[in-house]
């Protein structure tokens, strides 16, 4: 169960959230398969989700659950939370690769380009991988600077 002043702060930024979205408690209800009652019983402290809807709730206005219950003020994080997966995932394998530094890279992309394969395989690439090949590189670059 919410805190007694965690509920009516939940209560509040709902309402606020929604009235800024310019939704109607029923048009909120449609989007996170509820009744209007329960958007309805929410707003007025009558009724608390569970954390599967607050979790739901924060992700579609795009504030951390924390600020809509109330712990804190910080209406966004810095990161989503997909975001955050995603760049571990990178760090771990980062952190896998911990004896390969970017002169090893270099070597090997300019052993590659000597062929014209580097080339051919980055341009065969999606824009999504490309993008993730730019990030990797720095987050790289990060490290070995971190590590000098």
């Amino acid at each position: 169960m919410i805190a007694e002043r965690h509920a009516s702060v939940f209560s509040t930024r709902l309402k606020e959230l929604r009235e800024t979205k310019e939704l109607s408690q029923q048009k909120l209800a449609e989007v996170l398969s509820l009744s209007r009652s329960v958007v309805s019983n929410y707003e007025q402290g009558i009724r608390e989700p569970d954390f599967k809807t607050i979790k739901l709730i924060a992700n579609y206005f795009t504030v951390s659950t924390d600020f809509l219950l109330g712990v804190s003020d910080i209406k966004h994080s810095f990161l989503t939370q997909d975001e955050m997966q995603y760049y571990a995932g990178i760090l771990k394998q980062i952190d896998d690769i911990k004896d390969i530094s970017m002169a090893q890279i270099a070597d090997m992309l300019n052993t590659f380009n000597s062929k014209g394969d580097v080339i051919k395989r980055v341009n065969a690439l999606s824009s999504k991988s490309i993008s993730d090949l730019k990030n990797y590189l720095n987050l790289l670059e990060i490290r070995d600077s971190a590590e000098n």
